[in-house]
């Protein structure tokens, strides 16, 4: 290889070592470009409202809390008590727009009725209280999701009240933050969604029989999700929790002593007076009466008498008729029979046996 051939491949492997420079010098340029000017991730957050936290922990003196994990809602009732499930209860709302998935009766040895549960599913997340024999039904709550808020709608034609739909009252809630909507059934009824969700809403409707009163159960009512729930929730701390539940006690405290050891039959002393006219009150005295009796007058039953002095004492309205005395599950005669002048048997009856009998007198009015 003479001098010139080498220079020339010297020359060449130059120009081929300042290309592979450029290119590094270049690559690394647009590496870093690129990398500087690759946009952030942006994240999105979606932010539910906070609604009502209970204590895991509270804990509230002669008082125990059912919780039903699987419809999702949970209350507080007194020790003593049993929850039970029941198919045919005697009394209840009469509910539309929904499917009734479970009833529960709430209540103690002497008065087992106090208060039904009824478990409510609705497609529609609407529902409707027919109002039975109430004058004022039937009455339909409803969730407007344009507007997020309960709507209610009321009227009954029959009596001349036409319908009409306004906001609901919300503002009467539970301990949990849910609404308390009043039905109309003759028997005192709340109404109180648990959850909604795209397609259907749980409710629970509450009601009871006149012994004791269902509304202080049902502010004790809470929601297992919450968060499902459009509603207005007002969180209150725990010394209000506490405060409603011991209200709760406090109102089925004469029921609920009442219930703790009786077993003795009813016996009665003595009436007072022993003889008046109908629409009188008379006084009957005795032992071994419960939060729920029956008062027997000349054999046509006086319901749901309860006695509020420790079982010595209850009293009843003279009648101005009666009915057939019919036992549950069994076939019953309709008619009321007016009481007029004469000499009628008195007894009580409840759940540990009937009295002896004690005469009464109605005068002629």
């Amino acid at each position: 290889m003479n001098k010139s051939e080498m220079n020339k491949n010297k020359f060449s492997f130059i120009w081929i070592s300042i290309i592979v420079i450029l290119l590094i010098v270049v690559g690394g340029i647009y590496i870093y470009s690129n990398k500087t000017t690759t946009p952030t991730p942006t994240t999105t957050t979606t932010t539910i409202a906070s609604t009502t936290t209970l204590t895991t922990s509270l804990m509230v003196s002669g008082m125990q809390e059912y919780t039903d994990a699987h419809f999702g809602f949970s209350f507080w009732y007194p020790n003593g008590w049993q929850v039970t499930t029941v198919t045919n209860p005697p009394f209840g709302a009469q509910i539309q727009n929904g499917t009734i998935v479970r009833k529960l009766s709430v209540g103690n040895a002497s008065d087992t009725w106090a208060i039904v549960i009824e478990e409510v599913n609705s497609p529609t997340r609407t529902i409707t209280d027919t109002g039975g024999a109430g004058p004022f039904g039937p009455v339909t709550y409803y969730f407007d999701t344009s507007s997020s808020i309960w709507m209610t709608v009321t009227g009954k034609l029959a009596a001349g009240v036409p319908f009409a739909t306004t906001t609901a009252n919300v503002s009467i809630n539970t301990i949990g933050g849910l609404p308390m909507f009043s039905g109309t059934s003759r028997f005192d009824t709340t109404i109180i969604p648990i959850s909604t969700s795209a397609s259907d809403g749980n409710f629970l409707v509450i009601s009871d029989g006149g012994t004791v009163n269902a509304t202080a159960l049902a502010k004790t009512v809470t929601a297992v999700n919450p968060s499902t729930i459009p509603s207005i929730t007002v969180p209150i701390s725990v010394t209000e929790q506490t405060q409603i539940i011991q209200a709760e006690e406090n109102a089925f405290a004469i029921v609920n002593a009442n219930s703790k050891t009786s077993t003795e039959v009813p016996t009665i002393t003595s009436l007072q007076p022993t003889e008046s006219q109908v629409g009188s009150i008379v006084t009957v005295n005795g032992t071994g009466f419960l939060s729920t009796n029956t008062v027997l007058f000349g054999g046509g039953p006086i319901n749901n008498i309860s006695s509020a002095d420790s079982g010595t004492s209850l009293t009843f309205t003279v009648p101005n008729s009666v009915g057939a005395d019919c036992q549950q599950g069994k076939a019953c005669p309709m008619y009321e029979r007016l009481i007029t002048a004469g000499i009628y048997a008195i007894t009580v009856r409840n759940t540990n046996g009937t009295s002896n009998s004690i005469s009464f007198t109605v005068n002629p009015q």
